[in-house]
């Protein structure tokens, strides 16, 4: 399969390089092949019906999520205002805007800005750097929650499940609790 390639267009590596991944200090499972296991997900993808360019978009949404959480923020040029700190939080902003396939300012301003519409006008207001790493993460969390009830739905229609069974199979979620949708049966 093209693990390689997907790792290299991804722009992704070593999970010890993701803020979103570093947390736990885990990163490897003893005896866990993750090209293999790589392959095995394309694999059961292919067997549910999800085609490689719905396969290529969800790795890539994962992948452009994990480089959103690596943007950190500094004091911008405006009062209360925020920006990407550093370079290397300009190219996860770049890489992350690509992945989504948007534009990187429209990202930048979604991040760092909020907008406020009232009756009689749109205010576009600066957000400091410790609330635009707060609009990061939503975004992030909010993406990643699309994502997982997308696949959850994907998967449920294309196993012919009845939405009104009375009989569900539970998914967990990365964090082990129950998600809002589950396959039923």
């Amino acid at each position: 399969m093209f693990f390689f390639q997907d790792l290299k267009r991804f722009k992704v590596g070593d999970p010890k390089t993701f803020h979103y991944l570093n947390q736990s200090n885990c990163f490897q499972i003893e005896g866990m092949d993750e090209r293999k296991e790589y392959i095995a997900t394309r694999n059961a993808m292919d067997v549910v019906g999800i085609h490689y360019e719905e396969q290529d978009a969800i790795f890539r949404v994962v992948a452009a999520i994990l480089h959103l959480g690596n943007i950190e923020f500094t004091k911008g040029k405006e009062m209360d205002s925020s920006m990407p700190k550093d370079e290397k939080s300009w190219f996860h902003l770049k890489t992350a805007a690509k992945l989504f396939m948007r534009d990187v300012k429209s990202l930048e301003d979604s991040l760092c800005k909020r907008v406020i519409v009232t009756r009689d006008e749109t205010i576009n207001k600066w957000l400091d750097p410790e609330s635009a790493a707060v609009s990061r993460d939503a975004l992030a969390k909010v993406v990643y929650s699309r994502l997982f009830d997308w696949l959850v739905d994907r998967i449920n229609t294309s196993i012919g499940q009845d939405p009104h069974s009375k009989y569900i199979i539970g998914v967990l979620d990365i964090y082990g609790f129950d998600a809002e949708k589950g396959f039923s049966s």
